[in-house]
């Protein structure tokens, strides 16, 4: 996310739009990949919620090139 919000300081949109999409190969491939559901409650429910609304956000920030989204996504 940081090498994301940097890229679009610099103008950078290819660099951005590439950090993010690894940033979502991330949250989904290495965060929700692993959770079960079942076994995990609702633990495993609500942070399935949080990488969803994560994915989301950098999502809307990549189209929008918000760097507010981006701030907000890093924090979590």
């Amino acid at each position: 996310i940081n090498r994301a919000r940097g890229a679009l300081r610099r103008g950078d949109l290819a660099g951005k739009a590439a950090a993010l999409s690894h940033a979502v190969r991330i949250v989904e491939e290495g965060l929700v990949a692993p959770l079960d559901l079942q076994a995990g409650g609702e633990l495993a429910a609500n942070l399935a919620a949080l990488y969803e609304y994560l994915v989301r956000r950098l999502t809307q920030a990549n189209l929008r090139n918000d760097d507010a989204a981006l701030a907000e996504c890093a924090q979590l």
